[in-house]
């Protein structure tokens, strides 16, 4: 006789797939849950962006408070801590607008840990073992965050979305309202760019 399997062994729905419709439905204790495990590593960004941990808390508070008020256009085309990450970044644009200032933006573009976005720069820093090789570490971070201070807001915008919150190339289209193509070109200018300026560090340094 043939066994059937119990429809009780079937896979159940993640926690997160249940909390979202529940979210979207003005659940506010659904959407904690959905977004607590990302709250430490938004913060982390957030002190990337804005260099101040003071600032950084309450830019992640407003980040969250943004997204619970927006939760509704939520449509699952990208990772949501990229949609979360999407939603700082402009907050973040609008703060600096009202100050009529750049922030210090980025960390160690060129040896970033794709494995590990969520990385803050102690953690790159790791493999320096001398304090000359850590002081050139220091200077070349510097020129880099210099460099990212010239780009315009919508370079900025996709290189942090590309390198901070690991997006693809469709999930920025997606967030920004761009072509595919369009991203492709921000993107490659700006790391065009940001080579360029690290070359002509590197030759003045030497």
């Amino acid at each position: 006789m043939t066994s059937h399997p119990s429809t009780n062994s079937q896979p159940k729905p993640s926690e997160g797939a249940t909390a979202l419709p529940r979210a979207q439905a003005g659940d506010e204790d659904a959407f904690c849950d959905l977004v607590k495990p990302l709250e430490a590593r938004l913060f982390r960004q957030a002190c990337i962006l804005t260099q101040d941990p003071c600032l950084a808390k309450e830019l992640a508070q407003e980040t969250l408070v943004a997204a619970w008020k927006s939760i509704q256009r939520f449509d699952g085309k990208c990772q949501l801590f990229t949609w979360l990450y999407a939603i700082q970044i402009r907050l973040n644009r609008k703060r600096i607008r009202s100050l009529q200032r750049k922030p210090l933006v980025f960390w160690g573009l060129f040896q970033w840990d794709r494995h590990h976005p969520e990385a803050s720069a102690e953690h790159q820093d790791s493999h320096t073992s001398t304090p000359a090789s850590r002081a050139v570490e220091s200077e070349q971070h510097r020129a880099l965050r210099t460099s990212i201070e010239t780009l315009s807001d919508k370079h900025r915008e996709v290189v942090l979305l590309r390198f901070y919150a690991s997006a693809s190339l469709g999930e920025i289209a997606h967030l920004t309202g761009a072509s595919l193509g369009t991203v492709k070109s921000r993107l490659h200018y700006a790391l065009e760019t940001l080579r360029q300026q690290r070359k002509k560090f590197s030759h003045e340094s030497s």
